[in-house]
C-alpha cells in the first residue's frame, strides 16, 4: 500500500487503522545526533507491516514497543521526511511512509472504538428459550455500546433491524464467543474518535 501511495493520489494522505501484535522491535540511535528511534513490526492474520517512530513520536510511543503486545494504530500515508511535495515539473514520485498518529492497547479500545454492534439473528433459531438466553446475556453485559438486532429470513430473503432502546452492551470476549457459538453473526460500527 505504501508503494502504491506514490503512484495513486487517492491513497495519499489517507488515514488507516491497523490492529495486530508487535512481533519485532529494534531501538537505534541516529549517527549525527545520537537521538533514539524505533523500528517495529505489527503482525496480524493477513501479514505484517513495518513502522518507524522518531523524535517526539518515539518519546510518546516507546511504551508500546514491547514484543507480543496487541495494539491498534492510527496512521496516515504521508510523504517520507525530507521528500516534501512532488514537484509538478519533475515526474519523480514522492516516497511515502506510514506515519503513526496514535497507538493504543487493543484490549482497552473495544468499548471506546466500537459505537454500535449489530447481531444477525436467523429467524429459524428464534424461540422462547433463545430469547431468554439472549436477554440474559445482554443483561449480564451492560455497557455503553449501542445494540442493533437484525432478524434475517433467508428463505424469504428478508431482513428487519431492531435498534434496542433498552439494552446497551459491554463488548467482551465472553459475549462475542456466545454470539459465535449461537450461530449469530455480528458486525461493528466504529467510532470516529480514535
Amino acid at each position: 500500500m505504501v508503494t502504491r501511495a506514490s503512484k495513486e493520489e487517492a491513497l495519499q494522505g489517507k488515514e488507516l487503522i491497523i490492529a495486530g501484535i508487535v512481533t519485532n522491535v529494534k531501538v537505534s540511535y541516529t549517527r549525527s545526533t545520537g537521538k533514539p528511534f524505533a523500528n517495529f513490526v505489527i503482525e496480524d492474520f493477513n501479514g505484517s507491516m513495518n513502522f518507524a517512530v522518531y523524535g517526539r513520536d518515539y518519546e510518546a510511543f516507546m511504551q508500546y514497543m514491547q514484543p507480543n503486545l496487541p495494539l491498534i494504530i492510527k496512521c496516515s500515508l504521508s510523504p517520507r521526511f525530507g521528500y516534501g511535495q512532488q514537484n509538478k515539473d519533475d515526474q519523480k514520485p514522492v516516497d511515502y511512509e506510514l506515519k503513526v498518529k496514535r497507538i493504543r492497547h487493543l484490549a482497552n479500545t473495544k468499548e471506546e472504538f466500537v459505537r454500535e454492534l449489530t447481531i444477525n439473528v436467523p429467524v429459524k433459531i428464534v424461540n422462547k428459550k433463545f430469547r431468554a438466553e439472549l436477554v440474559n446475556r445482554l443483561k449480564e453485559n451492560k455497557g455503553t455500546t449501542n445494540l442493533v438486532v437484525k432478524f434475517l429470513d433467508y428463505d424469504k430473503k428478508f431482513a428487519v433491524e431492531y435498534v434496542s432502546a433498552k439494552y446497551r452492551i459491554s463488548l467482551n470476549n465472553d459475549l462475542l464467543e456466545y454470539f459465535e457459538t449461537s450461530s449469530l453473526g455480528y458486525s461493528f460500527v466504529p467510532s470516529l474518535s480514535f
